[in-house]
């Protein structure tokens, strides 16, 4: 079991009275390789399960072998949406992971880490200035990692100054 993109590597050892040959195939299909190991690249193969078989030929027969090779689908994830809050409001995060799990999720907040609760992350902006800040999630699956990145923006609240009373003379 690898995951798509990676190199799958077969070995079988040959024993009796040679010399001996080798032919490989992937799911029926004769593929390259005339020795004894070869190393199977899945980039370009679809997900799931997958049948390879070499026979080896020797001088009184031959015989044929196979094992699975099963490809799973690399750790991916949705964007981060940006978002612009007034301070003190909660700034939501949310990504979707797909691929092969279980996932598992670290998150910062202008690089430093953060409690979350999986896929999504509700950031309070109370504490935070005024600005531009950037949010990181990782997403780790079975199949690699993925980040994925949002800048909140930071805006302030709204304020006036209070109305003074002004003295006024008759007739002004």
């Amino acid at each position: 079991t690898v995951c798509q993109g990676s190199t799958a590597n077969f070995t079988t050892t040959a024993s009796g009275t040679g010399p001996f040959s080798y032919a490989w195939k992937l799911d029926g299909t004769p593929i390259p390789g005339t020795g004894n190991s070869n190393a199977i690249d899945t980039t370009a193969l679809g997900l799931g399960a997958h049948t390879v078989e070499v026979t080896v030929t020797g001088a009184c027969g031959s015989v044929t072998k196979t094992a699975a090779l099963n490809v799973q689908e690399n750790t991916t994830a949705t964007e981060l949406l940006p978002q612009t809050v007034c301070q003190g409001s909660t700034a939501n995060f949310t990504t979707t992971a797909s691929g092969t799990g279980p996932f598992s999720y670290a998150e910062t907040l202008d690089g430093t880490p953060i409690a979350g609760t999986g896929n999504s992350n509700a950031i309070d902006t109370k504490a935070l200035g005024l600005g531009a800040h950037t949010v990181e999630v990782t997403v780790t699956g079975d199949c690699g990692s993925v980040t994925k990145t949002a800048a909140p923006h930071v805006q302030e609240n709204t304020t006036t100054k209070d109305i003074l009373p002004q003295p006024i003379c008759t007739g002004t």
